[in-house]
């Protein structure tokens, strides 16, 4: 059962999703335009991160956020498996 905290943040956030999603779709309708308010987006959420978790806790979690979206990029490089050379044993 979800306590009275968690329903309440869930309405916030529900509200304020509600009210950004029409600006980004007005907004973002280039991909120069989509970067801009992405980046106005980024500059006013890390400093309420920063007030709510801190400093080191708002880092580890862009950090997480970025091994995140590093795991989803194809790998360009691709290793070589070193190939051996057997020998046959002398019975």
């Amino acid at each position: 059962m979800a306590n009275k905290n968690d329903v309440a943040a869930l309405k916030i956030i529900q509200d304020v999703q509600a009210e950004i999603t029409p600006i980004v779709k007005e907004y973002a309708t280039t991909e120069n335009a989509s970067l801009a308010v992405a980046s106005a987006l980024l500059g006013t959420l890390v400093p309420l991160y920063k007030e709510a978790f801190g400093t080191e806790r708002t880092a580890v979690m862009m950090y997480k956020v970025a091994d995140d979206l590093a795991c989803e990029v194809p790998p360009k490089v691709r290793i070589k498996k070193k190939s051996y050379i057997r020998r046959k044993r002398k019975k």
